[in-house]
């Protein structure tokens, strides 16, 4: 949810600006100067979405981990989709841009998470798909996160599961990296 929540807030940052960004450039305003104005402006959005999407949801459900290790996953999540949202804006026009930065993250974000349906059990293409997927990534690392904070005895058993999905308790770095 998160995905998409981001996704397509992040078309109106260029999408909705292609005239005045044609006049600007134009005019011999920097171009990089203008795309980095841009992003660092919404820098803001970008970090206050997560996070309150992340109060909301850790609230409503029984996490053993730290609320800043959930924040910082979302952040993750957010920041990556919002790149798709603001590529989708200037490489379709406005409806379609809505339609993909509403597919796409619902796609990799429902079907290639790594875990319903299990990673270990895709097949070769859809093992791949999943590889580039943000939500596999995320999915693994929370996995993580909150295996990390389970009390001893249940270690076993969350290994197993692990094992069973096809996580490695060992990839959080990698989780964290690839995301």
């Amino acid at each position: 949810m998160m995905a998409l929540i981001a996704s397509v807030a992040a078309i109106k940052i260029f999408g909705n600006e292609r005239v005045v960004f044609k006049r600007e450039s134009d005019s011999g305003i920097s171009i990089c100067g203008y795309f980095i104005a841009k992003l660092l402006f919404q820098l803001t959005q970008i970090a206050i979405l997560p996070f309150i999407f992340s109060v909301v949801v850790y609230a409503q459900i029984a996490v053993d981990m730290p609320f800043l290790h959930f924040l910082g996953v979302f952040m993750g999540i957010a920041w990556v989709n919002s790149s798709f949202g603001m590529l989708f804006s200037i490489t379709f026009s406005r409806n379609t841009a809505l339609l993909v930065s509403v597919i796409i993250p619902t796609t990799f974000g429902g079907f290639l998470n790594g875990a319903f349906p299990a990673l270990n059990t895709l097949n070769g293409f859809a093992r791949s798909l999943a590889t580039i997927s943000f939500a596999r990534w995320s999915t693994e690392a929370l996995t993580i996160l909150e295996a990390q904070s389970l009390p001893s005895y249940k270690q076993e058993d969350v290994d197993s599961q692990m094992f069973d999905q096809g996580f490695s308790k060992d990839n959080l770095m990698v989780d964290i990296s690839v995301m």
